[in-house]
């Protein structure tokens, strides 16, 4: 058997190629890829943007494209929610060298969706989380404590 030796066609090294179908080992291509980002700044930036917007949108559907809560359905109101909570934990254990690499939506797209997470408005999102409880479930309970509150501050007065 004669074995074929793999040289990259840029740096001239032997060793593995970075890909399959490719003359380039990993270190040239990631020169080549950031060659080009310098070069074509807005371009990649637009890329990137149109990429999060549709792994956002597929994310959204997979958890049901509303939120759970109120039905809200417009996607630049709607967030991510770890039903069991410990969101700010997760989101930076998925975070490498500080680079969030997508984000929770690719994360979520590589796990295959899994169950834990449901899709909310910001404003269901953040009661939740500021309250303890959202307001469409749990009946306005804020404006009954803040009532109470005032109640309780003219007599004082």
């Amino acid at each position: 058997m004669c074995m074929v030796e793999n040289i990259c066609s840029r740096c001239g090294k032997v060793g593995p190629l970075a890909k399959v179908g490719t003359t380039r080992c990993r270190p040239c291509l990631n020169a080549i890829a950031r060659e080009y980002r310098a070069e074509h700044p807005e371009e990649c930036r637009r890329y990137y943007r149109v990429y999060q917007h549709r792994l956002r949108l597929r994310a959204l559907q997979a958890y049901g494209g509303k939120c759970s809560c109120c039905g809200e359905t417009r996607p630049e109101f709607l967030s991510f929610d770890h039903i069991n909570g410990g969101g700010r934990i997760h989101r930076r254990s998925i975070r490498k060298n500080g680079v969030d690499g997508g984000g929770l939506e690719a994360w979520l797209r590589r796990q295959g969706y899994p169950s834990g997470f449901r899709v909310l408005c910001h404003n269901c999102n953040q009661a939740l989380g500021q309250y303890g409880y959202c307001p469409h479930i749990a009946g306005s309970h804020y404006l009954q404590d803040i009532e109470g509150w005032r109640d309780k501050r003219q007599h004082v007065v």
